[in-house]
């Protein structure tokens, strides 16, 4: 639970500066021959990371639209042929980042979509949630209408949920004397009957939720004993099947050590030793089934004091062999004398985590930075004090700007990965430029022909992006794709669409889900 990160009495851990590898770009040569267009319709959500290595017939061609599906997506099929063409001369493409383009060197991959130089998420718990607190808080981060704060802010903010609540513990959580029994959850308490899983179906789809903050609130008042059990995983599993939801890719762990369906740290340190939930031999493993949910990414419970990464993104190998994404996450500033993390991801702790001297500093690095947050954790109302209020509105100006790119924590990862495994090459004929994507080279999921959602926002600094083109594997991204940038101080460029801004007001309500 929430109150067992707080400053004091966090138990027995100290804080680390986590290292990340930095960013790698490889490079195939390959002689152009003969092109088709090749274009088909796609889901609008994430394949799960059980599909990857398997051949994927996917979609190079969704129209962006700002109607139509609830996150903006339009799917198009379309087919057309070329004739044979010349082969051409093929170039190493440079990755460094702020190089000059040379007539050696005609293209490079722009660190982020244009105009941005950061990107970064904020990826909330969801510890004391009700519905009605998500509703008020997102209506803000998500919409542009009125709200009790004012105009909304149209950010890409998504949220995570969970399937159950195993908690002990009798906390208020909200005005009208809401016990934390009634927290927003997908099953009722830990009976597998649908509580409030009509809402975070819905908020999933259209993109209000993207992550699953573990198989649920399993917190004890004592820490030692725990509710939790594979059986829990399975019924959320077929349950989810049964009702068609959409996949989710992102995994976050939570609570104290009752919470054992946690994983990806244990080999760290031995407080982890309690997180079995990749452990194959023990009642509490899961991972086997968690990843048909569709995850790909999971933060392992380790804190970390960076404010902005060249990749947040690390290979973790489970106690089970398999291979994630891990993902770091700022969560607090520093530690005290006697070792005690000294954590920052209250509401009330907004402003000092999107600090001026914060954003300044991840836009000079060209950095990510995923901020964890417990958005709802106050229980007063408003939820949003007004300091937390003031440090969003300095975000979405930023983003406002053209500096940072405010993307929900699912979207940063996956560009993420994208960035750092892209393979593409460079073929220049007739005083064209042509940039093909070969493949992604991922060292999790294998190499593999990517998705048009593995490709949304990638960019390529070209002197003449009137006369480069974009394909995947060979095959042309459908125009309406590809969007062409003037010079942001180094080159042009050239780039697929990012997602277009889902602004409208998606709030739910139920009837006895307070």
């Amino acid at each position: 639970m929430f109150s067992r990160r707080g400053r004091a009495g966090s138990p027995g851990r100290r804080g680390q500066r986590r290292r990340l590898p930095p960013q790698a770009m490889r490079v195939l040569l390959v002689s152009s021959g003969a092109m088709s267009v090749w274009l088909c319709s796609m889901p609008t959500t994430d394949y799960p990371s059980s599909w990857i290595s398997r051949p994927v017939t996917c979609a190079l061609g969704s129209i962006g639209s700002s109607t139509g599906q609830p996150n903006g997506e339009r799917d198009a099929v379309e087919r057309e042929s070329f004739p044979a063409q010349k082969p051409a001369v093929a170039h190493k493409s440079a990755v460094t980042y702020g190089l000059r383009l040379s007539p050696a060197v005609p293209v490079q991959l722009r660190p982020f979509p244009y105009p941005y130089r950061a990107m970064l998420a904020i990826c909330s718990d969801a510890d004391h949630q009700t519905l009605r607190k998500f509703n008020e808080i997102h209506r803000f981060l998500n919409t542009t209408a009125n709200t009790p704060y004012g105009h909304g802010l149209g950010l890409d903010v998504a949220d995570s949920f969970f399937f159950y609540n195993g908690s002990n513990d009798r906390s208020v959580i909200d005005v009208g004397n809401i016990p934390l029994t009634q927290q927003l959850a997908y099953f009722r308490g830990t009976t597998g009957t649908p509580y409030a899983a009509d809402a975070i179906d819905h908020f999933l789809r259209v993109g209000w939720m993207d992550s699953m903050h573990s198989y649920g609130d399993f917190s004890t008042q004592s820490g030692h004993d725990t509710r939790f059990h594979r059986r829990f995983a399975k019924v959320a599993h077929n349950v989810w099947q049964s009702r068609h939801a959409p996949f989710v890719s992102v995994w976050i762990d939570h609570g104290n050590t009752a919470n054992v369906d946690n994983f990806g740290s244990r080999h760290l340190r031995p407080f982890f030793h309690y997180q079995q939930g990749a452990v194959t031999n023990s009642p509490y493993y899961h991972t086997d089934i968690t990843r048909e949910f569709g995850v790909r990414y999971m933060w392992s419970d380790f804190h970390s004091q960076q404010f902005g990464a060249k990749s947040v993104l690390s290979v973790v190998t489970l106690p089970d062999g398999q291979k994630m994404y891990g993902f770091s996450r700022y969560t607090n500033d520093g530690v005290t004398k006697d070792g005690a993390v000294h954590w920052l991801w209250s509401v009330k702790d907004l402003d000092a985590q999107l600090s001026i001297p914060h954003l300044r500093h991840l836009v000079q690095m060209n950095g990510y930075v995923v901020v964890a947050q417990h958005l709802a954790s106050d229980s007063a109302k408003p939820c949003l004090p007004p300091d937390a209020v003031q440090s969003l509105r300095t975000l979405a100006n930023w983003q406002a700007q053209g500096k940072i790119l405010v993307a929900r924590t699912s979207r940063l990862l996956a560009y993420n990965r994208a960035h750092q495994s892209i393979r593409y090459t460079v073929t220049e004929q007739a005083g064209q430029t042509t940039i093909n994507i070969d493949s992604l080279d991922d060292p999790v999921f294998g190499k593999h022909v990517p998705c048009l959602t593995d490709l949304r926002g990638l960019t390529f600094y070209t002197a003449h992006p009137d006369r480069t083109s974009i394909l995947c594997n060979g095959r042309t991204i459908l125009p309406q794709m590809i969007v062409r940038n003037p010079s942001d101080g180094i080159s042009p460029s050239i780039g697929v669409r990012w997602y277009r801004p889902y602004v409208k007001d998606a709030s739910r309500t139920l009837p006895r889900v307070p």
